[in-house]
Parts: C-alpha cells; structure tokens; sequence
C-alpha cells in the first residue's frame, strides 16, 4: 500500500520559502543556475603598450547564497602580429585568478604566442576558475586581452589578425559560461 501527501505550499514556521536544507535535502554541489555569453563576432582592440583592453567578453550572475561558488569557464580565440597574447579575468574590473608575481613578467590569466610565420592561424586560450565570492549581489564576470610588446599592438578577437578574405581561413566562436555551484 502506497500513500500519497498532497499540499498546495509549504512553508517555514516563519512563514518564508522553505529552501532545500530546510528540507533536509544536501544539494552542496549541485548546479543552481547556468549564464553563458556567446560571442560570434569579430572585434579588435588597439591595446596600449603593456595595457589591456575593456571586457571583450562579460556575463553577469546573482548568487542565491553566499555559500554558492561560481564556476567559470572561458574559450576565447585571440590573435596579436607578432608577440604573446593574454587573457585577464575579472570580476566588477577587479582582476582574479591572476598568475603569482615573477621579477618583471606581466600577470595573466592565461597566455598564448603568435606564429609570426604564420598570418593564417588564431590561437585558443581556455580557462576554468572556481570563484567563491561570498555574495548574493549581480557580479559581473569580464575577460580582457593585452599583449606583451612595449609598443600599441592590435588584439584580434574570433579572428586571425590577417584580414585577408580567404576559403582556407575559418572565424570560430568564443563563450564564457558561469555556473553558481551550491556550498
């Protein structure tokens, strides 16, 4: 024999929204909600030297507990002319997940270096960052590009820094997804 409960609402003795632990449910690790940004077009940025550019790619996320983390995970397809790339997480403009100091190297994210013989070939950098930012404010996650040279360089984003309209060359697409992973 089987029995069956049947209510229209449940509530907490303060009369709020019973949440899964009230319940006596362990959702630690489970995904509560999911934000991508695909990004299909193509840009490029004119980056000081040493410099980065503004957020080529952003997705914002309201934590629901300041117990949640935020898992990010980013591929994003970038091309310069002649000297190494790289990628600067962000979250509201302040960098993360940045490399450790190292005599008078840049910090980054993550780097790639361009064949400069080679104008046909872009470069894939990825990364996955779990972030707990103990917040239930809308954070706004962003990735910039730099280069390395000491001099204005151009930063080619989804497509290779040749502009040259040609069969063999392909664009690919970039994204950033963010993932609130319950605590």
């Amino acid at each position: 024999m089987s029995s069956i409960i049947k209510v229209d609402t449940i509530q907490t003795a303060a009369g709020g929204t019973p949440t899964a632990a009230d319940l006596g449910l362990n959702t630690t690790g489970s995904v509560l909600q999911v934000v991508q940004t695909p990004l299909t077009a193509f840009s490029s940025y004119s980056v000081a030297s040493q410099g980065k550019s503004s957020n080529v790619i952003s997705a914002s996320i309201t934590p629901t507990s300041t117990s949640s983390k935020i898992l990010i995970s980013c591929h994003l397809y970038i091309d310069t002319t002649t000297v190494p790339s790289g990628t600067f997480l962000n979250v509201d403009g302040t960098d993360i997940f940045i490399a450790d100091a190292s005599g008078i190297r840049r910090r980054a994210t993550t780097v790639t270096y361009h064949d400069a013989s080679r104008l046909d070939t872009i470069e894939c950098t990825s990364f996955q960052y779990l972030h707990s930012p103990s917040s239930t404010s809308s954070l706004t996650y962003g990735v910039k590009v730099g280069h390395g040279s000491s001099v204005t360089q151009t930063v080619s984003v989804n497509r290779t820094i040749d502009s040259t309209d040609n069969a063999k060359i392909m664009n690919p697409t970039s994204s950033l997804t963010l993932m609130e992973i319950a605590g």
